[in-house]
């Protein structure tokens, strides 16, 4: 026959479910669920009340303090809030309360 010694492929009858990056199957997760992503990631989830008071959960630790700039890691990110007279009202667990006049909030990887 003709096709003796002729390579054949296979074909396959589903071809297999594309690959999903951490990121998307996160955010799928979290979708399905309702809730935030940042509920299954390492990044910070922060409120701002006004320009008076900040609320950050998911700090590990200060890395820079002063009446003027604050610098928390916050995991994945390092969170730079710039303002005047700023002062840490509340520290307990991994949430932190920045209180003051609250001019900028930076993020640095």
């Amino acid at each position: 026959m003709f096709w003796e010694g002729a390579r054949v492929r296979k074909r396959h009858r589903h071809s297999p479910a594309p690959r999903r990056s951490r990121d998307s199957l996160t955010r799928l997760v979290a979708h399905a669920f309702d809730v935030p992503v940042d509920a299954f990631t390492d990044m910070p989830h922060i409120e701002a009340a006004g320009n008076r008071e900040l609320v950050i959960d998911g700090c590990k630790g200060i890395l820079e303090y002063g009446n003027d700039c604050i610098k928390v890691d916050a995991g994945r990110v390092a969170v730079r809030v710039e303002g005047r007279c700023l002062t840490l009202t509340s520290m307990s667990g991994d949430t932190l309360v920045i209180s003051g006049r609250i001019c900028k909030v930076e993020f640095a990887d």
